[in-house]
This record gives structure tokens, sequence and C-alpha cells, in this order.
């Protein structure tokens, strides 16, 4: 089989970046073996494929058709089921599901185990289980990709989608123990790293819409509302301009609450019922209760119809 070409775009974007391959394996593979992928003289696995293109700032997702091994495809299978639980909530099947994956040898190493330790911190965030447990999940798995992992370098670092989100966790856990500045460094960092190292806008659009979005969040537990209406609007016009919507009715939001808390209220009500409605068109009824509710307990803003 030849595999040149996956090569050849490996080896044509990790020169447009400047990124040396030493750089470009960390923490995913020998340096050597990188070498022999770009000249075409070796077969990758999905998941390590998957990684040199996100850090080269390229969804392979979007872009490239990749025929899956029968293990493989069993594992990605319960990947999508472990996530399928964590965002329902089902904590007891997670918790089932975690402890049946741990036994397959596949999910002791690598990027699989990386996943897995990602998936322990967030189960046991739902379950309000002790938070340094939660970062030591998190730490060991930032480490298998990026080993020599300090939070003061995040800036320099080439990072990957999951990176990311991990990283994100990371100032979740600084907030929620009260380190509103240790979470403020690091997302700033995280910000910076993402506008200086992404190449595909549409996937630095969407990692920076993320993190600006934590950011807000943070700014907020400090009151620091201009600095946090920013932020919102640094964030609004990156999701606008590349159509990304996930997390939109969330920053219109906290934009809303930026401008009634600092008495320029002219916008506010328009801004709420675009959250309202824009959460409820994307399927969050839950999030769009909530957003009711606050407005009306909260701001004394009616905005249901």
């Amino acid at each position: 089989m030849d595999y040149l070409p996956l090569g050849l775009l490996i080896r044509r974007l990790r020169k447009l970046n400047g990124i040396s391959q030493d750089k470009l394996a960390e923490g995913i593979m020998d340096r050597g073996n990188l070498a022999r992928v770009e000249r075409g003289q070796q077969n990758i696995s999905k998941d390590k494929m998957d990684l040199l293109l996100n850090r080269l700032g390229t969804d392979s997702k979007r872009f490239f058709p990749y025929v899956l091994s029968d293990e493989e495809f069993e594992n990605y299978e319960l990947r999508s089921k472990l996530e399928n639980y964590l965002v329902r909530r089902r904590l007891k099947d997670a918790t089932k599901l975690i402890r049946e994956m741990e036994a397959i040898p596949d999910f002791k190493q690598g990027l699989s185990k990386q996943f897995l330790l990602k998936s322990k911190a967030a189960l046991s965030d739902l379950k309000g289980l002790n938070i340094n447990r939660r970062y030591k999940y998190l730490v060991e798995a930032i480490k298998i990709t990026v080993p020599k992992f300090k939070e003061t370098m995040v800036h320099t670092y080439l990072l990957a989608g999951d990176d990311i989100e991990i990283i994100g966790m990371m100032a979740g856990i600084h907030t929620d123990k009260g380190e509103h500045r240790k979470a403020n460094d690091l997302l700033q960092k995280l910000a910076l790293n993402i506008k200086n190292h992404y190449m595909d806008e549409y996937e630095k659009a969407r990692s920076l819409t993320f993190v600006l979005f934590n950011l807000s969040c943070v700014l907020d537990t400090q009151k620091r509302y201009e600095e946090m209406l920013a932020v919102c609007d640094e964030a609004i016009a990156v999701s606008e301009e590349n159509q990304i919507y996930g997390l939109l009715p969330q920053l219109k939001f906290n934009k809303a609450r930026c401008l009634f808390y600092l008495d320029r209220k002219d916008e506010v009500k328009e801004l709420l019922l675009q959250a309202y409605y824009g959460s409820l068109a994307l399927g969050h009824a839950g999030r769009s209760s909530f957003m009711s509710k606050f407005a009306s307990e909260e701001l004394q803003i009616e905005i249901e119809a």
C-alpha cells in the first residue's frame, strides 16, 4: 500500500508551520518513525494520524476518509458510548464502562489512555469527587502528549484539540479552588498559543471560541466585567465569522449579563432573547430554562415569548 500522499501532506504542513520533526513527534512517536511516515515508508494508526494533523491545524475527520481496523472501530465505539454517558450524566453507566475499558490493553497506553484519563476527570467532576484527584488525572493525561508540560509554558507548546480541552479543564479546577489568577493566566496563555500556532482557520476559531468562553466565565467569578465584555465580544465575532454556533448562545448570555452589571442595559434583553432561542435551536432546553430563570430572578427581565 502507498502511504506517500498522507506523509507528504504531514511534511508540507509541518514545513509550512516551521515545525521540526522532533517537536511534532513529541509525545506521539519517535522522530525516526515520523520521518518514515513522511517518506511514505510507514503506515500510521488513526489516532496518531488525527493527533499529528490536529497539531498542524487540520481536522482529519473533516477532510480525510480512513479505513478502521476491527479493533480501532470497537475502541472508537467505546469512546463514543462513554462520551454519550457523560453528556447525559449517566454516571453509573459511565463508571462501569470506564472499568471495562481500563481492562482493554489499548486503553493502557498512548492516546487511548489519555482519552480515558480525561474521561475519568470529567466523571470525577460530575460526581463531585476529590478535586486534587481530578487534577492528577489531567496532569497524567496531558503528559502523554506533552511530556515536559508546565502550566507556565502553555503558550509555547504544539497542542492538539484534546490537549486544549484538558488544559481548559485544568483552568476550571483552579477556578473551583478559588485560584482565579492561575485560571486566568492559564487560559490567556492557551488563547495566545492557539492564535500563534494554529493554521486552519476553522480549527483555530473552534478552539479559540472554547478557550475564550472559559476565560469569560473565570472573569465573571472575579466580577471583572469590562474585561469579560471584551472577551465575549472577541469570541462572538470569531464564532459568527466562522459559523461556529455551539457556544454562541452562552457567549451572548454572558455578554448580556456584563452589560447589565455595567449598567448598559439597552442591548440586554435582545441579547438574552438571542441566547435563549439560540439554545433552544441547538436542542439545549435545560440551558434555555436556566437562562430564562436567571434573567427573571436575577435581572428582573422576562425573556420567554
